[in-house]
């Protein structure tokens, strides 16, 4: 709890930085999740994100950060994920650029480059991602949307991995109405037989208080898994908003898992980058329940 108290603040302090350097996207999250497995013990995973960018004229920097911790009984892991881009805005429309990261996971540690280009015209909007590492192991992203009114988009995202030799896809539909917004989506790894659908839907009070609920369950493999989550949130006037969750995860002839998750966010301004956009939506998607099983370390890191 001291941990998660100081989490807070540090995010606090940072949102306030953010805002007073003219920074005209920033967000910061803490997120940690403690598993009572029947099979797995009790291990607990942390994931700590954050993004930044600053426009200048035509010109888009920016940096990406992700810190991910597993306590378990089988043994810890860290990994680390660091990035830093610089982009030009060709017309309002068009933008392109290349990054720079490093990827940490242990005694492997990778250099990856990425070059990636983007058009936004609303309603529509297309992006790729082309990131290769010293291995020359690729990692092509294509994302796209449309937008059929201020209430429902749909997208499409497409990832073909050549050190896996699979192509993943990702569909979506998201829908807001007033207090209530909602998302579905699939998930195909390319891998396995197994697919995954999800559902996740939430109501906003309008003083600040906010519930939320998801479904998932995947369907085509030897076994099928179900996960279901129920939580609430309070939303600060700053920016910052936490989230507390129950769920539950059903393995078929395996284990039952019951998941509490704390959720610590900080958002502050309009993303520019599109592909970082859809990416951060899909992590949302594959983060909890049946999906990381598959796809979660595909869509969390470049390669």
């Amino acid at each position: 709890m001291r941990t998660t108290l100081t989490t807070t603040a540090v995010i606090a302090l940072l949102a306030g930085a953010a805002s007073a350097e003219g920074i005209s996207f920033a967000k910061l999250s803490y997120d940690y999740q403690s598993i009572d497995s029947d099979d797995f013990g009790e291990p607990t995973v942390t994931l700590l994100q954050g993004q930044v960018e600053y426009e200048m004229d035509q010109y888009l920097l920016g940096a990406d950060l992700d810190i991910i911790s597993v306590d378990a009984d089988a043994g810890d892991e860290d990994t680390q994920d660091f990035t830093v881009f610089g982009a030009y805005r060709i017309n309002p429309q068009v933008l392109a650029g290349v990054g720079l990261g490093q990827s940490d996971r242990g005694s492997d540690n990778v250099t990856i480059y990425e070059v990636f280009g983007q058009y936004v015209a609303a309603p529509f909007a297309v992006a790729a991602n082309y990131a290769f590492d010293d291995d020359d192991e690729t990692l092509t992203s294509l994302f796209g949307e449309y937008a059929f009114g201020p209430q429902l988009k749909v997208g499409a995202s497409v990832f073909i991995d050549s050190a896996s030799d699979s192509t993943a896809y990702h569909l979506s539909s998201d829908y807001t109405q007033g207090a209530v917004t909602g998302r579905a989506f699939f998930v195909d790894d390319g891998i396995s037989d197994d697919n995954v659908v999800g559902l996740r839907g939430r109501y906003d009070f309008g003083n600040a208080f906010n519930a939320g609920a998801s479904y998932e369950t995947s369907f085509g493999g030897d076994f099928s898994e179900t996960a279901i989550r129920i939580g609430g949130g309070y939303a600060f006037e700053q920016g910052i908003e936490i989230h507390a969750s129950y769920g539950q995860i059903d393995r078929e002839a395996q284990s039952t898992d019951d998941v509490f998750r704390l959720l610590v966010t900080y958002e502050t301004g309009n993303q520019a980058r599109f592909d970082r956009q859809m990416t951060r939506d899909i992590v949302e998607d594959t983060w909890f329940g049946v999906a990381p099983l598959f796809v979660s370390g595909l869509v969390v890191s470049p390669i």
